[in-house]
Parts: C-alpha cells; sequence; structure tokens
C-alpha cells in the first residue's frame, strides 16, 4: 500500500496538504485547554498560595460564595460580619514573606503541663545528690530517724594512764547514735542520743562507758519571735590521778551533767535579740578504795542557775557582731573537809560576732571577762578571761578545717586553790583522698592551772585516721591516737598510744 493510502486510513495529513478546517479548529481548542489548566497549575505553585484550593477553582465553575483560606485554630467569620476589604495582586517577594510567616505561627496553643512553671519555663530536672553516701534516714510521718552503730576493737598501750605505764591490753569500743529531725513546715523538733562503752580484756577497772542526749523543741510564735525548749545530758568518766580525784580512789568514776534551758529569740528587722535561762546539775558517782571500800565524792555535787541576754546587729547577713551579759549561781551541796563552802556568784560580759563568709567560712568567736563572788567570809574573788571560738573552713569542696577552742574557770577541790583555769585549742582536718577514701588528722592541746597549792597540767592529742565508704550504709575506720600529759605534780602525767579497726552501720 503506498504512503498516501496509509495516512488516508490514519487520517493523518500528507506533507504539504492543507488541513481541513473543522480539524484545525478542534485542534487549536485542546491546545488552548490543555495551556489554560497547566497555567492554572503553576501559577498558584510559584505564588505560593494554595495551589490545591485555585485547582479545585479551575477545575469546575466558580462556587457561589468567594473561597477563603483560614489558618488551624482561627475562629470562623460570622455570617454578618462587613465584607473584607478588596485584595490585590502581591508581588513574588510579598507572597513569600506571608508564607514564611504563615508557616511560623503555632497551629495551637498547647496545654500546660501540670509540673511546669507558671511562667513558661519547663520544669527543672532533679538536681543530683550533693553526696551519694549521705544517708536517707527512716521516715517516720513528718520526722525523719537517723541511726549510726559502730563497733570497733583495737590496742591499747596504757589503759590505766598512769606515769608508769602497765602492761598493754586489747579492748573493744562500741558506740551507737540515733538522731530524730521534724520535717515541719513551721516549729521544729531535734532529738539525738549517743553512747559508747569501752572494755577492756584484761582489768574491768579501766572500762569506760560515756554517754550524751540532745533535745531541743524550737516554737516559731510569731514571724520574728520564736521559743526554744531545751534538755542536755551527759555521761563521761574520770581517770585516777585527775587534779580532782582523790588519791585513794583507784577506778574510773562516772560523771553525770544534765541541764534543762528556755531561750527567746526576737529579730525586729537587723536587730537580733536573745534572752537564755538554764538550770543545770553535776553529779559524781563515788569511788573505790584499793581495799575494796566505797569513796564518797558529794562534796563536788552541785547545781547550776544562770539567766544571759544577748544584743547583736546584723551588719550583713554574713556578719552579726553581739555582746552578751549572763548572770550566774553556782550552790554545791556540800562543803569540803576544811569546812570550805565553794558556792559563789559570777557575772561574766561578752562581745563577740556569728559569721557566713560566702559559706566557706562559719562559725561563732567570743570573748570576755567574769568576775565570781564566793560565799565564804575572807575568800578573794576569782576574775579571769573567759571566751570561745568554733570556726569551720571549706578550703576546698574536698577539704575541710574545723577550729575550736575555749577558756573558762572552773572549781577545784585542792587545798588552797580557789579555782582552776583552763585553756584550749583543737584542730581537725578532713580530706576525700578517692571517691570512697577519706582522710582524717586532728591535734588539741589543754592548760589546766589550779593556781596556788594546786599542780598545773599540759596534755596533748592526737590523731589519724582513713575511712573508706563502701556505700551509703556502710564505712571501714582505722585510727591511731596518740595522748600525752605533763604535770608538775609528783608521779602526775601519762603517754599512751592507741590503735583501732572498726565498721560502721548507717541508716
Amino acid at each position: 500500500m503506498c504512503m498516501r493510502a496509509r495516512m488516508a486510513e490514519t487520517g493523518a495529513a500528507m506533507p504539504g496538504a492543507s488541513v481541513p478546517a473543522p480539524l484545525a479548529s478542534s485542534a487549536f481548542r485542546d491546545l488552548r485547554r490543555l495551556l489554560a489548566g497547566t497555567a492554572l497549575l503553576i501559577i498558584p505553585v510559584l505564588a505560593g498560595t494554595g495551589g490545591e484550593a485555585l485547582a479545585q477553582q479551575g477545575a469546575g465553575p466558580p462556587a457561589a460564595e468567594p473561597f477563603e483560606l483560614r489558618l488551624r485554630g482561627s475562629a470562623p467569620e460570622s455570617a454578618d460580619a462587613p465584607d473584607p476589604p478588596p485584595t490585590r495582586a502581591r508581588t513574588r517577594s510579598e507572597t513569600r514573606a506571608g508564607t514564611r510567616d504563615t508557616v511560623r505561627e503555632p497551629v495551637s496553643v498547647l496545654p500546660t503541663p501540670i509540673d511546669a512553671d507558671p511562667a513558661g519555663e519547663p520544669p527543672l530536672a532533679d538536681e543530683p545528690e550533693a553526696d551519694p553516701f549521705e544517708p536517707q534516714g527512716l521516715r517516720l510521718g513528718a520526722m525523719r530517724l537517723f541511726t549510726d552503730i559502730a563497733q570497733s576493737l583495737g590496742y591499747d598501750s596504757n589503759p590505766a594512764r598512769t606515769r608508769n605505764a602497765g602492761p598493754g591490753d586489747v579492748f573493744s569500743r562500741t558506740q551507737g547514735e540515733a538522731r530524730l529531725e521534724s520535717d515541719w513546715s513551721r516549729h521544729e523538733l531535734s532529738l539525738d542520743l549517743r553512747g559508747g562503752f569501752d572494755a577492756y580484756r584484761g582489768a574491768s577497772s579501766n572500762d569506760s562507758p560515756s554517754g550524751e542526749a540532745n533535745a531541743a523543741l524550737r516554737l516559731d510564735v510569731t514571724g520574728d519571735t520564736s521559743a526554744t525548749l531545751g534538755m542536755r545530758g551527759n555521761l563521761d568518766t574520770e581517770r585516777p590521778g585527775g587534779n580532782d580525784i582523790a588519791d585513794t580512789i583507784v577506778n574510773r568514776t562516772p560523771v553525770i551533767d544534765y541541764s534543762g534551758s528556755i531561750a527567746l529569740d526576737h529579730d525586729p528587722g537587723r536587730l537580733r535579740l536573745g534572752l537564755r535561762g538554764t538550770v543545770g546539775r553535776t553529779e559524781h558517782a563515788s569511788g573505790r578504795g584499793a581495799d575494796g571500800g566505797r569513796i564518797s565524792q558529794r562534796e563536788r555535787d552541785l547545781t547550776r542557775y544562770e539567766i544571759a541576754a544577748r544584743v547583736g546587729y546584723e551588719i550583713s547577713p554574713g556578719l552579726i557582731p553581739f555582746t552578751e551579759i549572763a548572770l550566774d549561781r553556782r550552790r554545791y551541796d556540800r562543803a569540803l573537809a576544811d569546812g570550805t563552802r565553794r558556792s559563789s556568784t559570777g557575772l561574766t560580759g561578752l562581745v563577740g560576732a556569728r559569721f557566713e563568709l560566702t559559706r566557706l567560712l562559719t562559725g561563732e568567736i567570743s570573748g570576755g571577762y567574769q568576775q565570781r563572788r564566793y560565799d565564804t567570809a575572807g575568800r578573794r574573788e576569782l576574775t579571769g578571761f573567759v571566751g570561745d571560738a568554733a570556726l569551720e573552713w571549706a578550703l576546698t569542696p574536698i577539704t575541710l578545717v574545723r577550729l575550736s577552742g575555749f577558756s573558762r574557770l572552773d572549781e577545784t577541790t585542792r587545798a588552797g586553790a580557789r579555782a582552776r583555769r583552763v585553756h584550749g585549742i583543737g584542730l581537725d582536718f578532713e580530706h576525700a583522698l578517692r571517691h570512697r577514701l577519706t582522710g582524717r588528722a586532728s591535734f588539741a592541746h589543754e592548760i589546766e592551772n589550779a593556781g596556788a597549792g594546786g599542780p598545773t597540767e599540759r596534755t596533748n592529742r592526737a590523731g589519724v585516721g582513713l575511712d573508706y565508704t563502701l556505700n551509703r550504709h556502710g564505712i571501714i575506720t582505722l585510727d591511731y591516737r596518740w595522748e600525752n600529759q605533763r604535770s608538775t605534780e609528783i608521779g602526775g602525767g601519762y603517754d599512751a598510744n592507741l590503735y583501732l579497726l572498726g565498721m560502721r552501720l548507717r541508716y
């Protein structure tokens, strides 16, 4: 078949042949519709408007109402709202800017989480513990109980603390503590109980019990006024051969001291006002003589009464200087064997300061003058310097230094001596060698002078130790202690070395 016949059958035009008018008109209309549809699809894309909506608009007849684009979450227009102003054709740059602004606007307002900050800030993550090995205690309602039990085995080179040290002895040291603290929005209650016992394998006369109890209840009367009720008790022992111990006593004798107090504190503005009253009692147990007989120490028992007033002023949040005046009364149960009565009245004046310097150095230091007048006619007054100091210095985050000192006037039973003047200073050092290993060191020096007719004693104590923390509840301890005392009295003074290995359990 010739080419012409093929083209005739297919309807194609031969080159150079004219196209019929109806066929050309139909092809032109199809091409125009195709170009119009393509333009309707391309122009909205270039303009950044809703191409899908305009495509729908070009695909069919125009809607009866004008098409409208709304953001998600926007409220629809009411039926009687005024007609929007006529729109104008936007340039390409204006169209892009409007598109970016529309995209950046929030689609809807998310609800605020329950634990979020009211200002819109996200909740803070839980802060890490300052000390991951610190015991958490046991929750008892609105109270928290902390316990600590320590058991050690050691060796003492001079258990009797005598000048000519006898044979050393192995001993066991048991210590326990229970501390109760309140967790109230107002007021505060604290209770601290401690006890210990040193049991020697050889002579039971060297056994030494100890104990301490402190309780305090603070009542917040008003925003700047509080009242504190306190009770304190202490149990200790005295070694044979001490300044006020009868020479015939051969065993350690217990001493019990307890007191009750009430304090009122009022802090109007920067002014600090305080008033404190205390009633205390000291009792000495009877000793045992070389023949096994009982030796009374009732002449050393006394009752104390004291009232003190303090006025301070807060120069800055970390510095509060103060002045204090105190009046006290000491009343002994019995007179001495020679008939001397040692009951007296004392007046003390102090000046000092409490401070907290950038949380690195905190504490209180005070010093003053005390005058004591005795009831016995003809006995001279006793006067002298008194003071106290307790400082804590965080040298680095892993190094802590504590400094303490005191000076006081105590009574004495020595014939011809009016009182004992006691001065002391102490230094404690702690440093974290490793994450679980802590090193400790301490030194203390004390001077006791009984005045005319009495000896002077100088005592030094030093020691080093290591604490290895197993976990939050267990610590292994290793300690060495050295004690040295020198006395002007013949046969007085001693030297002793102690070695201890123990385990502490805390909760």
